[in-house]
């Protein structure tokens, strides 16, 4: 442990595992890492273990219809696959997990936006032929 004389107070604990604190000396089962404050850094790097979203772009995939996205929205307050403000407040958020999900979202939103724009370019066409006809 360093402390830093003021008050006794601790400034950094390693434990023998490998388990290390700053600010505190408690560090959380599971974690290897606990900081008592804010942090900064330039840049921080997440490996993620499960899959990156590109499976939204696989021809098996099931985007929900909107007017069920819709649905579930009005219901949930929240998008599907995204965890509620209460379930973040009880469990914390993982930063590598939520920007899978942001990730699955933004993929999800792109099909939409490429539906919607291969449908106005047909509604488009349609209304240029119906004009047409009616002339």
């Amino acid at each position: 442990k360093f402390k830093n004389g003021q008050a006794n107070t601790t400034l950094v604990s390693i434990f023998s595992d490998g388990r290390t604190s700053i600010g505190d000396t408690y560090v959380p089962a599971g974690y290897m890492l606990a900081v008592n404050g804010k942090i900064i850094a330039e840049e921080v790097v997440i490996t993620l273990r499960p899959n990156w979203p590109d499976y939204v772009f696989s021809k098996s995939y099931a985007l929900m219809p909107l007017l069920q996205v819709d649905e579930f929205i009005r219901k949930n307050s929240r998008l599907p696959n995204i965890p509620s403000a209460k379930e973040i407040k009880e469990n914390g958020l993982s930063t590598g997990e939520i920007l899978t999900k942001h990730m699955e979202k933004i993929e999800e939103m792109t099909l939409y936006m490429i539906d919607m724009k291969k449908e106005i370019e047909q509604l488009k066409k349609e209304n240029k032929e119906l004009k047409e006809k009616i002339k």
